[in-house]
């Protein structure tokens, strides 16, 4: 075995064992589903939505309630900050990419609060570290502790947000701008105040051609900034 081979492979032992070890201390009481997909619709100014997602775990915890978990093996925040703080800065693009930074959590919170099984229950959502267990056990909750009892109206404000994000996204009239912050941006994205010409011209076709109703499921363009959602979570019915 090669030496960079042996390497990687004692360092997943290492994050599997303490991983294990992990979950033995959690108080879980059931592992309800593994990726499993949940589809669910939202109407917004600008029409009805579906939106689907494949949620890694959902755990029934001792006390009884539903914990949404989704699995991060990486170092990046995307938790969303206090609620305070997303309505205080807005919800233009620029602020909301900053403050809200993922609707992961709120939209998986929203298609399983919704669905048969799982409506009125007590239910949250959590990131889970898998390189960072020690702390609350690798959980960032999206609500923390009394904050269930806010849940409908934290949730409103995140649904607004999105909200606005959809209608700069349908809105024909505004272009696709680079995001010369976003590292994952190539070729010319971030060349002058909206790339090439040729791809802002597809993108507003695009963006007619959904308005229209006419086109397929709406792609996330990640290298202009548009980093909410998969683009396989997102239809316009």
């Amino acid at each position: 075995m090669k030496s960079d081979a042996f390497l990687i492979r004692v360092i997943l032992d290492f994050r599997l064992k303490r991983f294990l070890n992990n979950e033995r201390q959690r108080d879980v009481r059931e592992i309800l589903c593994l990726e499993e997909e949940f589809t669910g619709r939202i109407k917004f100014e600008d029409g009805t939505f579906r939106f689907k997602a494949i949620i890694d775990r959902i755990d029934r915890l001792s006390d009884g309630s539903i914990l949404i978990i989704d699995y991060k093996t990486g170092s990046a925040d995307i938790m969303p900050q206090n609620i305070e703080k997303i309505e205080s800065a807005g919800f233009t693009r620029e602020t909301l990419k900053k403050t809200v930074k993922s609707f992961q959590l709120p939209l998986y919170l929203y298609l399983v609060g919704n669905n048969k099984k799982y409506k009125d229950k007590m239910t949250n959502a959590a990131l889970y570290s898998i390189r960072d267990v020690e702390k609350n056990s690798g959980l960032k909750r999206l609500f923390k502790e009394g904050q269930l009892n806010e849940k409908e109206k934290i949730m409103d404000v995140f649904l607004n947000a999105l909200n606005s994000i959809l209608q700069e996204i349908l809105d024909p009239d505004v272009p696709f701008k680079g995001d010369e912050e976003d590292p994952r941006q190539d070729g010319d994205a971030g060349k002058g105040k909206g790339g090439s010409r040729g791809e802002d011209q597809k993108h507003s076709q695009a963006q007619h051609r959904y308005r229209d109703g006419i086109g397929g499921p709406l792609h996330e363009h990640r290298r202009r900034g548009y980093r909410y959602w998969d683009p396989r979570l997102l239809s316009k019915q």
